[in-house]
């Protein structure tokens, strides 16, 4: 029974995903380093956000931390000419 409603509340749960808008995240400070390999950032923290969840305009001193990583820079690509990074980042 138990699964059964897991199951029936994620049914109910991935179509309202398809209309989610953008949020935008502001963050300072941090420590951005990148190469061939992919790019990493570090040490970031959030101080707004915008569009979560309807809230509007959300800002803080400190709301939380920013981080992510890509994947390597596709050969033949640079960031200035329109490059792409190979799939494997986190956010």
């Amino acid at each position: 029974m138990k699964r059964m409603a897991l199951l029936a509340l994620l049914a109910l749960a991935l179509p309202l995903a398809a209309f989610a808008n953008s949020i935008d995240a502001t963050n300072s400070g941090g420590t951005l380093a990148g190469s061939t390999g992919g790019m990493t950032l570090s040490g970031s923290l959030l101080i707004a956000v915008n569009g979560l969840n309807g809230l509007g305009l959300v800002t803080g001193n400190n709301l939380g931390s920013v981080s992510f990583s890509t994947g390597a820079l596709m050969s033949g690509g640079s960031l200035q000419s329109g490059g792409a990074f190979a799939a494997g980042g986190t956010f």
